[in-house]
Parts: C-alpha cells; sequence; structure tokens
C-alpha cells in the first residue's frame, strides 16, 4: 500500500469515527426546536436527494431493489430506517450524548449474537464472554446514568437499545438475504421511503411549528443529513472494501469516546467515576467479541457483499 493509500484510508477512518461520534450531539439539537419524528423524515429528506445522485453516477448501481425483493425493501424501510430512527431520536433527546453512543454501538455486540441463531455462526468463548460481560456492565451503566448520577432517562436508554436491536435484526437477515445486492442500492430508496413516512407521521402526530424551529435545529438536521446520513455512510462503504474485521471493530470502540468527549466539550455533564470505569468495561468487552474470529455459517444463503460486521450506514 503507498503513502498516499494510507493517508486516504486514514482519512477515512478517521471521518468514520468523528461523524459517528458527533451524530448524537446533532440529535440533540434538532430535537431542541423540532419534534423527534419530524426531524428524522427531515434528516432524511435532505440525505436522499443526495445519495440518490451517488447512486446515479455509480455504474452498476441502481436505485431500486431488484424484481422480487419487495419484503425485502419493506424491511429495510421500516426496520431499519422509519422506526429505528424515530427511536434513536426521541432517545438521543433523553440521553446524555456520550452515553447515546454506547447503547447504540451495541448494535455490533447483538450482531455476533444475532448470527448464531439466525445464521448458523458459531462464535469463540472469548466472544461469548467478551458480549456477556459488555451486556452487564452496560445494565450497570445505565443504572447508573438512571440512578444516582441521573443524567439518563430510563425509556430512552430503552428507546436507543431497541433501535440497537432492530438494526442488528436487519443485519443478519441482510446477510442471510442480500447477498449479491449494493450496499447504495440497500440504502437509498428506503431511505427516500422513511423520509415520506416519518414526515407524514410528524405532521399527524407531532404537528410541527415552522416558526419555532431555531437555526442551531436547522444546521443540526443539515449535519444529520448531509454529513452523517451521507457522507458518513459513503466512508464506512469505502473501509469496508479495505479493512479486515479487527480494525473496522475499532470504530465501534472510538466512536462512543468521541461522543462523550465531544458531549464534554459542548457543555454536557461528564459522566461520573463510576459509570467512566463502566464505559471503558463496555469499550473493552465489545473489542473482545467483535475482534475474534467467526467462522462461517453452516447454511448461510446470499452471502455475496454482505459481511458478519455492520455493512450498512452508521446512525
Amino acid at each position: 500500500m503507498t503513502t498516499a493509500s494510507r493517508l486516504r484510508l486514514g482519512a477515512l477512518y478517521v471521518t468514520v469515527v468523528a461523524v459517528w461520534g458527533t451524530t448524537w450531539i446533532a440529535m440533540r439539537a434538532a430535537v431542541a426546536t423540532v419534534p423527534p419524528i419530524t426531524a428524522s423524515g427531515l434528516r432524511f429528506a435532505i440525505a436522499f436527494p443526495l445519495l440518490a445522485v451517488v447512486v446515479a453516477r455509480r455504474p452498476g448501481v441502481r436505485l431500486r431493489y431488484p424484481s422480487g425483493r419487495g419484503r425485502l425493501l419493506v424491511l429495510v424501510t421500516l426496520g431499519y430506517f422509519t422506526v429505528p430512527f424515530a427511536l434513536m431520536t426521541a432517545g438521543a433527546a433523553a440521553v446524555p450524548s456520550g452515553l447515546a453512543a454506547v447503547l447504540f454501538s451495541s448494535v455490533a455486540i447483538l450482531i455476533v449474537v444475532l448470527s448464531v441463531p439466525v445464521l448458523g455462526a458459531r462464535i469463540s468463548r472469548r466472544q461469548a464472554a467478551g458480549a456477556a460481560t459488555a451486556f452487564v456492565a452496560l445494565v450497570a451503566l445505565i443504572a447508573a446514568q438512571a440512578g444516582f448520577e441521573g443524567a439518563a432517562h430510563p425509556l430512552g436508554a430503552l428507546a436507543l437499545l431497541a433501535a440497537a436491536a432492530m438494526h442488528a435484526t436487519v443485519y443478519v437477515v441482510l446477510k442471510r438475504d442480500a447477498g449479491g445486492i449494493s450496499a447504495l442500492t440497500l440504502n437509498a430508496l428506503p431511505m427516500g421511503l422513511a423520509a415520506l413516512l416519518l414526515c407524514g407521521a410528524g405532521i399527524v402526530l407531532e404537528h410541527p411549528r415552522l416558526e419555532a424551529v431555531s437555526g442551531p435545529s436547522i444546521l443540526a438536521l443539515g449535519y444529520l443529513g448531509a454529513v452523517a446520513s451521507v457522507a458518513g455512510f459513503l466512508a464506512y462503504f469505502a473501509l469496508l472494501q479495505r479493512l479486515g474485521p479487527i480494525p473496522l471493530s475499532l470504530v465501534f470502540v472510538l466512536f462512543p469516546a468521541i461522543a462523550q468527549v465531544a458531549a464534554t466539550l459542548t457543555g454536557e455533564a461528564p459522566m461520573g467515576a463510576t459509570s467512566l470505569v463502566l464505559l471503558a468495561v463496555v469499550l473493552a468487552a465489545s473489542l473482545s467479541a467483535l475482534s475474534g474470529s467467526n467462522p462461517a455459517p453452516h447454511a448461510a444463503r446470499g452471502t455475496g457483499r454482505l459481511r458478519l460486521r455492520p455493512a450498512s450506514t452508521r446512525a
């Protein structure tokens, strides 16, 4: 690998970690004056046209799903974009940014766990121990933040964990059923459909008032749409093509740490000593679970392009 290639790879890596780490602050800023369902819809309404242009410029990549994949389109539209991102945006309003990033990073561990019953994959004892330790420490971290440190609302934490579980489920289903479909195709059209569904639901359920929307919320929505949902996705997709599982797994350890630092720098109260220790345990155990090798599943179908690790967009 040439020096220029290494520099490009490093730039992509830094981009993904920085974008994923700062997404949560942007979510909190967006929902300060925009209701969460509406905010999620506007985010995708900004992102979809930009991503559609990228698709149009990529030879051999189509916006529409292949014939006979309608159920997969519905699954990604509802189970990856519409419901989870509404939960994520609502959860981000009730949970500190650093903790929100940690909660959602559990999607990587859930993928490892769900791959066993869904894909017939095998995981090592070290991976199983790492996943179990990460979940126990995560529960303790939520209890600390919602209890004696009082920084997080339990329902907000549950919303983020539910979103992570839905994302993990969609990932393993795509691993099984979506071989040969470009990641751009998998995400672009569902993102546009989710924008329509979420904006429509927001109008009916939340009655957003345009005059109440602040400048910071508009800037945050622009960042979430153009940067987090487009630039972050394209950078991560490029990393998927170039990196092995261990360095890619580090993304899920680094971006929650970056989110915690960014939250503190922007004025949020830092985690207490107990929570910081638990955070370190969660991240270290997650890395242990993610960095092990996964033997190929016994009966997985359609395993062409997608990997066992996350192969789609970011938060």
